[in-house]
């Protein structure tokens, strides 16, 4: 009997180490710093793969999702603007949204009609903002949506 519970217990004592090994590493995990990423949409970061800035100043980022979609976001970081891109089957790109910032918020600009305001709070207003960050200030990382006023 007494040799049964021994090993019973030196059998489980065998997990031990690689139990130690995760807790002493999962620290290290925390603090490693996150691949570069940018938001794709709602929910989905996409991955940089190129960073580049075109002869008028205006910035882009390309990236993907891995297995879903490749996207591209430039931004005029001066004037406030950012437009995003999607990359489709033919391997053209079509384009998502583009916006300008305004004092209150941003407002959707269109090639055939007059621009209209993005609501304050809504998923686009959340990820314009985080797509004109992550282009313009690359290194600032990723938040939650940002407290909107009004």
């Amino acid at each position: 009997m007494i040799r049964r519970s021994v090993v019973r217990v030196s059998s489980r004592l065998v997990y031990l180490p690689a139990l130690l090994f995760t807790v002493m590493l999962a620290p290290a995990w925390a603090v490693l710093p996150a691949a570069d990423q940018f938001p794709a949409e709602p929910g989905m970061l996409a991955t940089v793969t190129v960073r580049t800035t075109l002869p008028d100043g205006t910035r882009r980022v390309e990236g993907s999702v891995p297995r879903y979609n490749t996207y591209r976001v430039e931004a005029d970081c001066g004037r406030g603007t950012v437009a995003m891109y999607r990359r489709e089957e033919n391997g053209q790109w079509d384009q998502r949204y583009a916006a300008r910032r305004r004092a209150d918020g941003w407002e959707r600009t269109t090639i055939e009609g007059p621009a209209a305001r993005i609501p304050a709070g809504s998923n686009l207003d959340w990820l314009a903002s985080a797509q004109h960050d992550a282009v313009c200030r690359p290194n600032t990382g990723l938040a939650a949506p940002r407290d909107v006023q009004g």
